[in-house]
């Protein structure tokens, strides 16, 4: 009987030790040779200063929602960013080719020219130009670059770890970029309802991430698991911080739900899929930072649409007339004229009044009141900008004149620049394009052309940008309303 029970309770053991989950109880350290490519760097202070978009509380939602992405990354063999710290760039580039190309343009993901080019932006905005693996970006600066001057296919700019990161765009490139720009982007709120709203509003997101050793043994693993709070809190050291796009999310799952989250290291993660399950209680710790393009434009042409003709192209001159012959012949004699009695003329119709306009500060709700202030000096950031002149002419052209100057009595060394945004930017180097004013100061001039349609009786806003780049990498709003009087 006694080695009967024996049996029965070694059965037991056995079969639970079966039922627990392939995830080993102690995850071993990941080797730094082993460690995967990443290149997220965050800029709080500059993310604090984005646009928040902010979702409608107490809405039902589904318990369980994914995006149109493959299953399987092997689907996808162009994400994968190899041994570049590109991750920020292909997570941008992942979210805006589902936006645009497969969205807007119907797209597969299996078509050429579907995935947009991650080296495209990678080789423009990473901070350490001598170093691809470690250079790293923000997200924010690589959306910016999206928004101001799009992004070309990956077919056209290929991803290309041999050549390194050091290729530049060339025209070529910029023109077929123009054609998939976005309108904006914004942050969202670090919570799990904000993650499932975005969800549910077709809107994947880019989220950054403290990644520590865990992490990455098990999407080395490819078991059937979900990351948890954990995995995360028993491994105190974190390898460094990574970018990657939450696609889905399941509210049933774990102790706290999970987020499905697409990653850029090729075969791993959650049953070798490529993806990883997370826990939804990470949001806000290990998940910090989390971003959606939440403007695009109506219409996106097809890449191999022929450019439009030019709607109002400049006449054939007008052919020379025939020499005059030499010598001119005598021309016959004119009668003179009968006399006529005097008549006065037609009077001139009075002049049609001249439409004039009002410029004042447009109030923005995410930024604070004094942040624009016309004619006088408002600091933003590490620089000081005065739009000394602010006018709209009849004709409907909007003429800015901005001073600028650094606080801190230094000059433009990194770069700073001046923007005006209005359907497109509007992009000045404030040490290079603008014209010296005084010591220190410089001085840009912009005119943008409006048409009568746009300023109606509501008037337009238009957004003023300035930008201190190098340390901080500020970008603040200042907006303007023109109306007509």
């Amino acid at each position: 009987m006694k080695r009967f029970l024996l049996l029965v309770l070694m059965s037991i053991g056995v079969f639970l030790s079966c039922q627990k989950q392939d995830k080993p109880e102690d995850t071993p350290v990941v080797p730094e040779s082993l460690q995967y490519p990443m290149g997220l760097i965050t800029n709080s202070k500059a993310n604090a200063s984005y646009p928040e978009h902010l979702f409608e509380r107490g809405n039902q939602l589904p318990f369980s929602l994914a995006l149109n992405f493959p299953q399987d990354v092997s689907a996808m063999p162009y994400y994968r960013q190899l041994n570049m710290g590109s991750a920020p760039a292909f997570a941008c580039s992942a979210v805006l080719s589902y936006a645009i190309n497969f969205n807007k343009r119907g797209m597969s993901f299996s078509d050429a020219d579907f995935f947009f080019s991650p080296s495209y932006l990678f080789n423009q905005t990473r901070l350490d130009p001598k170093d691809c693996l470690k250079g790293g970006a923000t997200i924010g600066h690589t959306l910016a670059l999206v928004e101001s001057k799009g992004v070309p296919p990956i077919s056209l700019f290929p991803y290309n770890t041999e050549s390194g990161c050091n290729t530049q765009p060339s025209k070529a490139h910029y023109t077929m970029a123009a054609r998939s720009k976005i309108r904006s982007f914004a942050t969202i709120k670090l919570d799990y309802y904000s993650f499932r709203a975005a969800i549910n509003e077709d809107m994947p997101i880019i989220i950054g991430a403290n990644i520590p050793a865990t992490f990455m043994s098990l999407f080395k693993q490819a078991g059937e698991y979900i990351y948890t709070v954990r995995d995360y809190t028993e491994d105190h050291k974190i390898l460094g911080r990574h970018a990657m796009v939450v696609v889905g999310y399941n509210a049933t799952k774990g102790e706290n739900g999970v987020i499905k989250v697409l990653n850029s290291w090729g075969i791993g993660g959650y049953k070798g899929t490529g993806y990883i399950e997370i826990d939804a209680a990470l949001i806000g710790s290990m998940i910090d930072e989390a971003f959606i393009i939440d403007g695009l434009y109506d219409k996106y042409a097809p890449f191999d649409e022929a450019p439009k003709p030019d709607p109002n192209p400049i006449p054939d001159p007008k052919p020379a007339p025939d020499p005059a012959p030499d010598p001119a012949p005598t021309p016959d004699p004119t009668p003179d004229p009968t006399p006529q009695p005097d008549s006065k003329p037609d009077p001139e119709p009075d002049p049609e009044p001249q439409q004039t306009y009002s410029v004042n500060v447009e109030w923005v709700p995410y930024l604070s009141a004094e942040t624009c202030r016309i004619g006088q000096e408002t600091v933003i950031g590490k620089i000081t900008g005065a739009a000394t002149t602010i006018q709209v002419d009849n004709g409907g052209n909007l003429r800015i004149t901005l001073r600028v100057r650094k606080t801190d009595g230094g000059t433009f060394s990194r770069g700073g620049r001046f923007f005006v945004k209005y359907d497109n930017f509007c992009n000045k180097a404030i040490d290079e394009e603008g014209k010296p004013y005084q010591s220190g100061i410089y001085e840009i001039t912009e005119t943008i052309t409006l048409s009568s349609t746009e300023i109606d009786a509501q008037g337009k806003v238009i957004y003023l940008l300035t930008r201190a780049q190098g340390g901080t990498n500020e970008r603040n709003y200042c907006a303007i309303r023109i109306t007509p009087n």
